[in-house]
């Protein structure tokens, strides 16, 4: 599994709900990829910070208008979140009623306690403690301005943008690809046996195009499953994995990432279970302005 792959499976690795298959896959190249754990951890943050409701004694200090800290964080998730809005609209109009006139009597005293009782349990406690606080006493004074703050608004800002994107490249993986360039390669010694074959298999990647399509044609051998490495013209592996298995015609099918492969010549290594290695060769040629350095 490559980067872009495991990428668009981080969200629901994290929620449990990948495949076994998928997931052994993207933990394995979670632990080969020091890129793709900081994204992981991004991840995992932003759902942290995303998914927490808000405090019961937030929601009671909003309601009777005391600053609350991380407030750009609170107001965020009251935004999204329908039940801690109608716990907050809940607690807001418990104030309104007990600002209104009502019987200065015992009587009075109950029915107001009454209605916090229909109040979730949790929420109730928050608002009887707030009233102790802002019945008798005076207003408790505003607390001294964290610090840390500023620097927790920023980062949730970040992580907001980096769920966003992991959003619209999930939206974009969801997508149909257009213009994917396929390359039927031939085992190396076969290429250069035969006369109407180039020695080198060639693909033209067109400006925009987000996959290479490469088919790997057998020689004969019965098709079994296979491991494969991808180097560049220095030696340099860019790419490695196993479980390819070839298709009803003995081909391997294998589609990579153009960002992966940039323009230059590459040495491709299949090696069958229980068969003897074959050797690719491929070269990739970009149009447009997606022309690169020579891999």
């Amino acid at each position: 599994m490559d980067c872009e792959a495991t990428s668009d499976r981080l969200p629901w690795l994290l929620n449990g709900t990948l495949s076994e298959m998928e997931a052994e896959n993207a933990r394995a190249h979670l632990s080969l990829c020091p890129r793709c754990r900081r994204e992981m951890e991004e991840t995992r943050r932003a759902a942290a910070v995303f998914g927490a409701h808000v405090s019961t004694a937030d929601l009671v200090d909003l309601a009777w208008d005391r600053p609350v800290a991380e407030t750009a964080l609170v107001h965020g998730h009251l935004e999204s979140c329908r039940d801690c809005a109608q716990d907050l609209a809940l607690a807001r109009e418990s104030r309104a009623r007990e600002d209104a006139p009502d019987l200065p009597s015992r009587r009075g005293a109950a029915l107001r306690f009454g209605r916090y009782l229909a109040l979730p349990s949790s929420l109730a406690a928050g608002l009887l403690l707030g009233l102790w606080w802002g019945g008798d006493r005076a207003p408790a004074p505003a607390p001294t301005p964290d610090p840390r703050v500023p620097a927790l608004v920023a980062e949730a800002a970040r992580l907001r943008e980096a769920s966003e994107r992991l959003q619209a490249d999930l939206e974009e993986a969801r997508a149909p690809h257009v213009n994917v360039p396929v390359a039927e390669l031939l085992p190396a010694n076969l290429a250069r046996r035969s006369s109407d074959a180039p020695p080198v298999g060639e693909v033209l990647v067109p400006a925009g195009a987000r996959v290479v399509t490469l088919l790997l044609g057998g020689d004969g051998v019965a098709p079994r499953p296979a491991a494969l490495e991808i180097r560049n013209r220095q030696g340099d592996v860019v790419w490695s994995g196993s479980g390819l298995r070839a298709g009803a015609l003995g081909a391997y099918t294998l589609t990579v990432p153009t960002a992966l492969l940039t323009e230059g010549e590459y040495v491709l290594t299949l090696r069958p279970d229980g068969a003897r290695a074959r050797t690719y060769e491929l070269r990739v040629r970009r149009e447009g302005p997606g022309a690169g350095a020579p891999g």
